[in-house]
């Protein structure tokens, strides 16, 4: 199993968004998280990420740990040992979260340049090669706001897909995007899987959610 996510819980003193919500990711399986708003498929997302703190449970990907199930709480590993999860996971946002000062090359080499994970050379054919892909490789000059919505949320896929992640996740990928849109995305995502990376999807858009997910999970059953 790729991801594994076990007794999650999450509490903001209202009541409990999450309650002992397990649920894994194998390789090359899309599995979506349908529902409406509020019912804390966001908050699953943004705890698997790292960018908010579980109450109590387990997680790991490929068997690198991010926290662990105690008496006293979920218990997160040391700082050195969450880069090395982070390592593993990569989340396309909701509102792409693109450098707007940067060019969509720019964008797609600030980490991996930042982490010195290779030379620029080697980084910048690896970012052209993903621009191709993706169908934007003529737009890799322009700035970000001169980009349509389809064209911002290739360039976040790509942008992700630079650190090689095991899992990818995105949040309301087709929110701003027609359907056409849409379909063009979720063929994308459906080859990216075929590599073998595990993708989590959220989505309140159920049709999308059933043409192009491998499992579908309800936010009803969270708690």
């Amino acid at each position: 199993m790729l991801l594994e996510a076990t007794n999650l819980t999450k509490d903001y003193g209202e009541g409990a968004v999450l309650k002992n919500f397990s649920f894994t990711i194998d390789q090359g399986e899309i599995v979506v998280l349908a529902g409406k708003s509020g019912t804390g498929k966001t908050t699953l997302m943004r705890i698997i990420n790292n960018l908010e703190r579980a109450d109590q449970g387990t997680v790991a990907i490929a068997g690198i740990y991010l926290c662990q199930e105690s008496p006293n709480g979920a218990e997160y590993v040391s700082r050195k040992e969450r880069r090395l999860y982070q390592n593993q996971i990569g989340m396309v946002f909701q509102d792409y979260s693109l450098f707007p000062n940067l060019t969509v090359l720019e964008n797609l080499l600030e980490a991996p340049l930042a982490q010195k994970l290779s030379s620029r050379q080697d980084l910048t054919k690896k970012a052209e090669e993903l621009l191709n892909e993706m169908d934007i490789l003529e737009q890799k000059d322009r700035m970000p706001s001169t980009l349509s919505g389809g064209q911002k949320q290739r360039v976040a896929i790509a942008r992700s897909m630079m650190l090689n992640p095991k899992v990818l996740c995105f949040d309301e990928p087709t929110s701003a995007l027609d359907r056409e849109s849409s379909d063009s995305i979720g063929r994308l995502i459906q080859g990216i899987a075929e590599r073998g990376t595990g993708i989590l999807i959220v989505t309140h858009d159920l049709e999308f959610g059933e043409k192009y997910g491998t499992r579908i999970l309800s936010s009803t059953t969270f708690i």
